[in-house]
């Protein structure tokens, strides 16, 4: 505002010389003298007004600036927070400070007896001796208003990757869980001869894929082994598997799982004089009323 009026009276000025100046190219001699010594005057005039308007610039230039630094001086930034002069807050519930003069001062709340032997941490008021945890990791005791504390240390993990579980101090393995089993973080395993799962990533689930199997046609009952994965064929060509066939009176054959096995019938000695051959057996019989008493049959075998 100062500054704004100050131009306005100097154009205010030059307007009132302008005149004069056009007046001395029109006059000469005597008059152009007189003319003269009136605009020195005027100049004269005009300076000391300009010096005057100076003077009281300076002086409310002078003045805004105690007033501003005196206001910045009786404020208070205590914790990144603005406190206006006298007044006054609570640090913690045992501690009263107050903004004087842009100087914080901070007392102690003598009147609560919990206070002189207490401990204040995050504001919250312990008493002496009395045990808490600062966190999961550290534990504090309130001593005559001195907090002592000790903090855990944990041991060396020997897996892959760990984690730290909410309100536990020390991390722990990740693992995975399957099927009542636990499953070291990494670690590549096979719940079933289909499945290949691994702990990773998706920790304590597993990732696992399954594999397909192809159609397979058998002549007999396809096989699952118990460490494969997908049926396969053990057949004996032309007989499937789990087949018995006869080859002969005599022969008996069986495929299991691709393995042909062959039972050859063994014939019983006969006691007798005569024996035949009876259609569809293997062995042969002794004839009707050829049976040689014991005492023959014993001289035969010793002979």
């Amino acid at each position: 505002m100062v500054v704004h009026t100050l131009g306005v009276e100097m154009r205010r000025c030059l307007f009132c010389l302008l005149p004069v100046l056009l007046l001395l190219g029109t006059v000469s001699g005597q008059d152009s003298d007189r003319k003269i010594v009136a605009l020195e005057q005027q100049v004269a005039n005009l300076t000391e007004m300009v010096n005057l308007i100076n003077a009281e610039l300076n002086h409310h230039k002078t003045r805004i600036a105690f007033l501003e630094e005196c206001e910045c001086l009786r404020k208070c930034v205590y914790e990144g927070i603005e406190r206006r002069h006298n007044s006054t807050w609570l640090q913690d519930i045992c501690t009263s400070c107050s903004c004087q003069d842009g100087r914080v001062i901070c007392t102690p709340l003598v009147d609560n007896p919990r206070c002189l032997e207490g401990c204040v941490v995050n504001n919250t008021l312990y008493d002496n001796n009395e045990t808490f945890e600062r966190d999961p990791c550290t534990t504090c005791v309130c001593k005559a208003g001195e907090v002592k504390c000790n903090t855990s240390q944990c041991p060396i993990l020997p897996c892959l990757k760990n984690v730290t579980l909410t309100g536990q101090c020390c991390p722990q393995c990740l693992s995975c869980r399957d099927r009542g089993r636990v499953i070291s973080y990494g670690r590549v395993y096979r719940p079933d001869a289909c499945t290949q799962c691994i702990c990773g990533d998706n920790a304590p689930l597993s990732t696992c894929t399954v594999q397909s199997c192809p159609n397979v046609s058998c002549i007999g009952t396809p096989i699952v082994s118990r460490r494969e994965c997908c049926p396969v064929c053990k057949d004996c060509p032309p007989h499937g598997n789990g087949e018995a066939w006869v080859v002969d009176e005599c022969t008996n054959c069986t495929c299991e799982q691709g393995e042909e096995t062959c039972v050859n019938e063994t014939c019983p000695f006969l006691n007798c004089s005569h024996s035949v051959t009876i259609e569809g057996r293997c062995c042969l019989s002794c004839e009707a009323g050829t049976l040689l008493s014991v005492f023959v049959v014993l001289s035969f075998a010793l002979s």
